[in-house]
């Protein structure tokens, strides 16, 4: 993701807790990155985050999860980019049929935004 000059990669890794979570690497020059970093509380749960996905010029990331209210198994969410706290909003379910009450893990959009 491309956020202003910053660029930025969104993957998910096991925490040391033994979940899944969702963490961040900036690139600080043309060789080096910076340590991984997990994302808040607003997007890292009790339970698990999978495959991010950033979209709309870094001001929206999309997700699967275990942890947050949902239908079942894992569910797709999507946050918003908060400029002012300069931090992920509280993710919001995409509800049916993008969210099911069975595992639902991936989403990508297309080249025309559909």
């Amino acid at each position: 993701m491309l956020n202003g000059t910053e660029e930025v990669i969104y993957f998910s890794a096991r925490s040391k807790k033994g979940d899944w979570d969702i963490y961040k690497i900036a690139r600080i020059d043309g060789l080096n990155w910076s340590s991984p970093q997990p994302l808040s509380s607003n997007i890292n749960s009790a339970g698990d985050e999978l495959f991010p996905v950033v979209v709309n010029g870094g001001k929206q990331l999309f997700f699967s999860s275990t942890g947050h209210f949902g239908a079942g198994g894992f569910d797709l969410y999507v946050s918003n980019w908060n400029e002012r706290e300069q931090d992920w909003d509280t993710p919001q379910n995409l509800g049916f049929p993008y969210s099911s009450v069975h595992d639902d893990l991936l989403l990508i959009h297309s080249n025309d935004g559909l």
